[in-house]
Order: C-alpha cells, then sequence, then structure tokens
C-alpha cells in the first residue's frame, strides 16, 4: 500500500463515516479494520510539530511578501517551509493546526484563491502572489458567518481541534456550490478526519448553513 496522504485522509473520512452510519454487524466490523489500517499507515509517517519545523528552518532565508487574509505579509523565510509553520510560527495566526504534517487529515486546511487546500503541504515559496485565507478571516464573510453559526446552533464540536480545518473544507464547497447533494458534500468533506466522530453534526451544519433545511435535529446524532 502507498502512503499518500491524501487518499489515506479520504478513505479514513469515508470509514468514519459509514462506520456511523452503518448497522451493527459485519459491515460495521469490516469499516472498524479497515480505519484501523489506515490509521496504522498514516501514524508511521506521524512526526511531531517540533521535529517538523526545525528542519524546514535550516534552509536559506529569502523574503516573501504573501497575500494572508487580504493584508500583505512579509517573511523571511526558507523556501521549503510549509505555509502551516509561516501562518502559526512567524504570523501568530495559530487557528490553522498541525494534525499529521503529511496532509492525512485536514486540520490544516486553508484557501488558496478559494480553493480549500493543506498548507502542510504547501511550501511558501510555491506560494507566489496567490491569495491565502485563513480561519481567522472566514468570520467576516457572510458564507463564513452562516457556517459558524450553523456550527454553534447544533453544537458541532466535541475537542474542537479538527473543526477549523472542517469549516475551511465546507466554506471551499459551498462557495462553489451553494446547495450541494449529499454526495457533493461527502465527496468535499471526506479528506477532513473528525477523531470525535462529528460527521453527521458537520453535515447537518452545512445544510443549515447552505439553507438546504432549517431544522436537521432528526439527522443530528
Amino acid at each position: 500500500m502507498t502512503v499518500d496522504g491524501r487518499s489515506i485522509g479520504r478513505e479514513l473520512g469515508r470509514c468514519y463515516l459509514e462506520e456511523e452510519l452503518a448497522a451493527k454487524g459485519a459491515d460495521a466490523a469490516r469499516l472498524s479494520l479497515r480505519r484501523r489500517q489506515l490509521l496504522w499507515w498514516g501514524s508511521i509517517a506521524r512526526r511531531s510539530e517540533s521535529d517538523i519545523v526545525a528542519p524546514s528552518l535550516a534552509g536559506v532565508r529569502m523574503p516573501y511578501r504573501l497575500n494572508i487574509n487580504g493584508a500583505i505579509r512579509q517573511v523571511d523565510v526558507p523556501a521549503e517551509m510549509p505555509l502551516l509553520w509561516v501562518l502559526r510560527n512567524e504570523l501568530g495566526l495559530v487557528g490553522t493546526k498541525y494534525g499529521c504534517g503529511k496532509g492525512f487529515c485536514g486540520s490544516c486546511t486553508v484557501h488558496v484563491n478559494g480553493g480549500a487546500q493543506r498548507s502542510c503541504q504547501l511550501p511558501v515559496g510555491n506560494v507566489g502572489d496567490a491569495q491565502i485565507h485563513t480561519i481567522e478571516h472566514i468570520g467576516g464573510s457572510p458564507l463564513g458567518e452562516r457556517l459558524q453559526q450553523a456550527w454553534l446552533k447544533i453544537d458541532v464540536m466535541q475537542c474542537g481541534y479538527c473543526q477549523a480545518g472542517q469549516i475551511m473544507s465546507a466554506c471551499a464547497l459551498l462557495a462553489h456550490t451553494s446547495r450541494p447533494s449529499d454526495d457533493q458534500l461527502n465527496a468535499a468533506m471526506a479528506g477532513n478526519i473528525c477523531r470525535c466522530g462529528c460527521y453527521n453534526r458537520i453535515r447537518s451544519a452545512i445544510r443549515i448553513a447552505a439553507g438546504i433545511e432549517e431544522k436537521e435535529a432528526g439527522r443530528v446524532a
């Protein structure tokens, strides 16, 4: 099996969601086993935050002017440094979370020219003049505010660690597909992992923000 972050993340998301929806029995057991296998493959490549940041500081520092949340920010960092560490360690934008460092989990999701992208996999030297938006910016837009209010309305969060990435992916989805089908919603969110298993609430909140249903109480677990 090839350890590919995006594909493992998407399949993990599907396993968590399908396991949550499946009746107890053979299907649930099969999905649980598949999930454990995928988590093992992901964990063998995971390193601590300090282990990842240190090598990214070792290169020659270069000046970069980055368009972050509508403002030009200048940093002097090596070209190989992932955007995640620039945001967190250089600019103090710590809403974007470090989860796995391999693109598996979606916790570090930001918007790059409107599309959801894993910031742990994007070297700052490749950003160029792209417009970067982080979770700190999202609440200032009407769509972002609707999503945040929907999250609060049905108490989506448990530990909350993955939720910034979840909201960023949801916002990118609704910006391009204002009333997504269930298949479109699941495809867009499949790469975002929630270890607390809040998948029904997350999807219900997205439907509320999209105006698809006024109340989703029957679908929330």
